[in-house]
């Protein structure tokens, strides 16, 4: 079973960072730079599970994970 992440991170050295951790565990992730990004991510796939940046321009982790 592939498990799915959605990576929420507005670094770019840190979304690589998680997004190579993950493939090394056989784990598909998708970035999104922002907590709007994450939203419409949301919107147009599913998830096993979402590692979650609180502090992101535009819209924070904790206003994201709210909506």
């Amino acid at each position: 079973m592939n498990l799915r992440a959605l990576i929420v991170e507005d670094d770019p050295i840190l979304q690589t960072l998680h997004q190579k951790a993950l493939k090394s565990l056989s784990i598909d992730a998708t970035i999104a730079g922002t907590g709007i990004e994450a939203i419409q991510a949301l919107k147009n796939s599913t998830f096993d599970f979402i590692l979650m940046d609180i502090n992101m321009p535009v819209m924070n982790g904790v206003e994201a994970t709210r909506r």
